[in-house]
């Protein structure tokens, strides 16, 4: 591909930052949402608060170590402030906007399309996508990163290796070496990266060989470059994601999220799935969009009947595409994209059903061909008609603005999220749960057991409401009920550590000594990795041998819960208290003083009652 062409202006560019700036900027308090929490607020191995080699190789040893560097870095310089962590994913999505456009740019040099127009629909279809409100879920629900992190390792390589068959000798080597290091970028942050590949390969095919099949260097290097990055790609993703080759169908069948639901039976659900996405992309109200939504699953080819129907137009789609590839290029590959780069998250791997996120990528190119067929219309216009078609396509980017930002809103509070899912999935669990949580975290019990109840109706066997309507009474005082639900959650999870922890407190408070000595020892027995409530369940031993006046394990418990969190004020203040009910003032104020040095926000422990002790022994 010698053909020489134009630079894209940069005034586009400043277009797509001010439009995503606008619909975007009122996001930066929006709080952490579900899998923000485990997935890194909560995870240790990401707080950084020094920069060194051990952590960061320990986490680029572990999965998808892209996007958890960039979380580390994250807390490194802004800590648990969320405008930081939304700052970095608005930022990707401007990057990823400037380089979709780009990639219109040179894909419509490379069909011939005129070059009057050329700017202004490479633009519209940048924006058309890059503001479209089935986008808020990848870019304003934060651990989606990873989503928009890959996106933007996949473009870049995929520019890079355009920019390489454009280019001749030493340049051309050069954008070579950039796309496969961006692809091996994007290997190490979402496993769908494995479709770049093929993704390039047919781009080759489709806009720079166009179906011709002639022998040079070049072509068989572009060839063997891909095959290489294929193969690495699925080599590495292979080593990370599942260790080895006997793995693989393990991996492949274990459950990520998506409940029971035979293999078979869940693709064809995603055969619906995909026409449901196709929907939201031509239909996309802030009504029909939701973190959680309720999808009935296909338990047949004919049940419900839009599952053959949605069979018959993806294989209509797909045939399309293939049978108008050298006449409609265009059309071709971007329907093609869109079906390639939805098979890992739309198949049979048992993930959940339905996310607005996994359109973030696939749902690229269909704007290309729609900006192309609208911009195309307009000479065919007489000279009046035609200045409209501009603003016609101006006002539909202004209305799909303003619908992105009415749907940011839901994205700002815990509260706002989660009464927006269960207003749109009355009969699922999950909303219920959250926004049981929300309230029980802010102190509203009352609602709290309301919400939780409300799950118990939908499932009954739901573990987790069952120990959070336990938190919950508990919370109220009513320790029985408590007992009651931490009793039924160990029922159907007899392995569930934190509700054998709770259960013991439960009984601990209720003066029921013996059994809360044995939940604590079984909560210990399972609880191997958390050294922190493995201590706190050594000094609720410790005090419970102490009430008894069994003193030598009481002094066992209590030393062994320093020992496995020195850095914790509640194990320090609790042995304080019991040395110094033992006499020995020096140790006890040694172990004040360590406690007093460890007091964080929201611990049980505070400086006041610290400071009265050691006023006592003084």
């Amino acid at each position: 591909m010698n053909r020489q062409q134009k630079t894209p202006p940069i005034l586009p560019l400043l277009f797509l930052l001010g439009a995503i700036v606008a619909i975007y900027g009122h996001t930066l308090g929006a709080f952490f949402h579900l899998d923000d929490f485990p997935t890194f607020v909560l995870k240790d191995s990401l707080h950084w608060t020094e920069l060194n080699g051990e952590k960061v190789f320990a986490v680029l040893r572990g999965n998808r170590p892209i996007p958890g560097l960039s979380f580390g870095l994250n807390y490194y310089f802004g800590g648990l402030n969320v405008s930081g962590y939304h700052l970095v994913n608005i930022s990707i999505h401007v990057l990823n906007a400037f380089l979709v456009y780009l990639i219109f740019y040179k894909t419509l040099f490379l069909v011939q399309s005129p070059e009057k127009t050329r700017t202004r629909t490479a633009l519209f279809a940048a924006l058309l996508w890059a503001v479209h409100p089935v986008q808020t879920q990848a870019v304003t629900y934060i651990v989606q990163r990873m989503t928009t992190l890959v996106a933007f390792f996949f473009f870049l390589s995929l520019y890079f290796y355009i920019l390489a068959r454009e280019k001749n000798g030493k340049a051309s080597r050069f954008y070579f070496f950039f796309s496969i290091l961006s692809a091996f970028l994007a290997f190490g942050t979402k496993e769908n990266s494995l479709m770049l590949s093929p993704v390039i390969m047919m781009y080759e095919v489709f806009f720079i060989s166009r179906f011709r099949f002639e022998f040079t260097l070049k072509r068989l290097f572009a060839i063997l470059f891909l095959l290489f990055s294929f193969l690495s790609g699925l080599l590495y993703i292979g080593h990370i994601y599942i260790g080895s080759i006997s793995n693989l169908f393990p991996a492949l069948s274990r459950n990520y999220g998506g409940g029971n639901l035979d293999p078979v039976l869940r693709m064809m659900t995603e055969w619906r799935v995909l026409v449901f996405y196709l929907t939201l992309l031509l239909f996309p109200l802030p009504g029909r969009m939701n973190l959680d939504h309720d999808f009935i699953s296909s338990v047949s080819l004919f049940n419900p009947y839009t599952t053959l129907f949605s069979l018959l137009l993806i294989v209509s789609m797909a045939g399309y595409a293939l049978w108008n590839a050298k006449k409609k290029p265009l059309v071709s590959f971007s329907i093609l994209w869109f079906l390639i780069n939805l098979v890992i998250e739309s198949s049979f791997v048992r993930l959940d059903l339905v996310f607005e996120h996994r359109l973030y990528l696939p749902s690229v190119m269909l704007f290309l061909p729609v900006s192309v067929i609208i911009f195309s219309q307009e000479w065919n216009f007489p000279w009046r008609q035609r200045k409209g078609i501009p603003v016609l396509a101006g006002l539909l980017i202004i209305l799909l603005m303003f619908l992105t930002y009415e749907r940011n809103k839901v994205w700002e509070t815990e509260p706002s999220l989660w009464n927006d899912v269960v207003s749109k999935s009355p009969r699922k669990a999950k909303g219920f749960l959250f926004l049981g949580a929300y309230y029980l975290e802010s102190g509203n019990v009352e609602m709290a057991i309301k919400q939780f109840k409300t799950v118990l109706e939908l499932d009954q066997e739901n573990v987790k409401a069952h120990y959070d309507l336990g938190i919950a009474f508990q919370a109220h005082g009513n320790n029985q009920r408590a007992i009651e639900e931490y009793s039924a959650a160990i029922r159907l999870l007899p392995d569930f550590p934190d509700a054998h922890f709770n259960l013991g407190n439960a009984y601990l408070s209720s003066n029921q000594n013996d059994l809360a000595v044995r939940e604590y020892r079984t909560f210990i027995q399972l609880n191997y990795s958390d050294n922190l409530y493995n201590s706190q369940a050594h000094i609720k031993l410790g005090v419970i041998f102490l009430k008894k006046g069994d003193i030598l394990n009481a002094q066992k418990e209590f030393e062994e819960g320093v020992r496995l969190s020195p850095h914790y004020s509640f194990s320090q203040y609790n042995y304080a208290v019991f040395l110094e009910i033992q006499g020995k003032k020096e140790e006890a104020v040694k172990h004040y003083e360590e406690a007093r040095k460890w007091i964080i926000p929201r611990d049980s422990i505070r400086s006041d009652m610290i400071e009265e002790r050691l006023k006592g022994l003084k």
